[in-house]
């Protein structure tokens, strides 16, 4: 299957991107995080707290959220999500 690649131009020198981004998996430091952190709490039970408040930002959702904003295409969504 082929996927679509962004068209260029000069500016982007053919590429369809101007810049780059980072594809990026995110944990956002809440208190009840920190709490299970400093408890020395394992990381499963750190995740699935994580996972339930919705605190955990997983690469492929970071990467449809770029793919949506239009800052990076298909073909790229799948290289930060498959590798």
């Amino acid at each position: 299957m082929t996927l679509p690649r962004a068209t260029g131009c000069e500016a982007c020198d053919q590429t369809g991107f101007l810049g780059r981004v980072a594809v990026v998996e995110s944990l956002q430091l809440t208190d009840p995080i920190r709490a299970m952190l400093m408890a020395n709490r394992s990381l499963d039970d750190v995740m699935k707290l994580a996972r339930e408040t919705g605190t955990w930002i997983r690469f492929p959702q970071y990467a449809a959220f770029m793919m949506k904003e239009r800052l990076i295409g298909p073909a790229e969504a799948l290289l930060a999500v498959a590798s």
